[in-house]
């Protein structure tokens, strides 16, 4: 009798233990659904942002009650529309600039470091007779052949001073001299 008390108190508390660990499995459970989900909406938020998606890239509403959480998505809301603005800016600028050097009379031709044409307009392509468009990236040596211009563009890439000279261009039969600053 003594036995069967201690077995039966031994079955309950074994019991309670299953239950508890039950309860206790479930309620991380729902604890760690309640953190993982807010992260996954975070994680799809920054995924969009790394597209150039840059409205309402986390829904803040979806972030539960986490106040972390949610300062998180509201900071990453922020940073979408900051970038949107400064990408808006700089399209503006661009498109000022674009518009200015487009419509220079003067004769402008920009190449880098390695000697590779990054612009020219319109006025330095018609003398040249060349689109603007075929020669961006291109070579300078293998678009432009004169040597006085090469020499120049060399001693200034060497030198790292700017400097100004006349060149000598024909044209068919035409002498040009133009005055360069590079």
């Amino acid at each position: 009798s003594v036995e069967r008390a201690l077995r039966s108190l031994h079955l309950r508390i074994s019991f309670a233990g299953i239950i508890l660990a039950v309860l206790i499995a479930l309620a991380s459970l729902l604890i760690s659904r309640k953190i993982s989900k807010p992260l996954e909406v975070m994680k799809r938020g920054a995924e969009r942002l790394a597209r150039g998606e840059t409205d309402n890239i986390v829904p803040v509403d979806d972030l539960g009650q986490v106040s972390e959480i949610a300062a998180l998505g509201r900071a990453l809301n922020r940073v979408g529309k900051q970038i949107k603005e400064r990408l808006n800016t700089i399209t503006l600028q661009r498109n000022e600039l674009e518009t200015v050097f487009a419509s220079m009379a003067e004769m402008v031709l920009a190449i880098d470091g390695d000697k590779r044409i990054i612009r020219i307009n319109r006025s330095a392509a018609a003398l040249f007779y060349l689109s603007p468009e075929d020669v961006q990236g291109k070579m300078l040596h293998g678009v432009i052949r004169n040597k006085d211009l090469h020499e120049i563009v060399d001693k200034v890439l060497t030198s790292g001073n700017p400097m100004e000279q006349d060149v000598i261009l024909f044209v068919g039969a035409e002498k040009l001299y133009l005055q360069t600053r590079a």
